[in-house]
């Protein structure tokens, strides 16, 4: 017997074959072209995966890049830190020992002055 579900759902679609051949046989025109619709979003979703996939592969490759630039750049201001601080004390070096020259010149000149 037929629930008031099932005669209400005849009444409003008729009478339905469930099986699946005789379901894809009735609507084949318009199932081709549902099929063919289907096949082409999921290609298309699929070459948007594969573009995200390489979007994501390309930006995480750009970040170990830049983490590993931002290291040489890190370890190259340090070298120049370490360069200039030898540098000043190259230059007051240089300037010390001028001074003492000078000094010792200025001895010598006095010697020389005297006697």
């Amino acid at each position: 017997m037929d629930s008031g579900r099932e005669r209400e759902f005849r009444v409003r679609y008729g009478e339905v074959n469930l099986e699946p051949t005789a379901a894809i046989e009735q609507h084949s025109g318009a199932g081709d072209t549902i099929l063919v619709a289907l096949e082409t979003l999921e290609r298309r979703v699929q070459d948007l995966l594969d573009q995200l996939r390489a979007v994501r592969a390309t930006r995480t490759s750009a970040k170990d890049e830049l983490d590993a630039l931002r290291q040489k750049l890190a370890e190259r201001d340090r070298k120049i830190e370490s360069l200039t601080a030898q540098l000043r004390n190259g230059q007051k070096l240089r300037d010390d020992v001028r001074q003492r020259v000078e000094s010792l010149l200025d001895r010598v000149g006095e010697m020389e002055a005297r006697g």
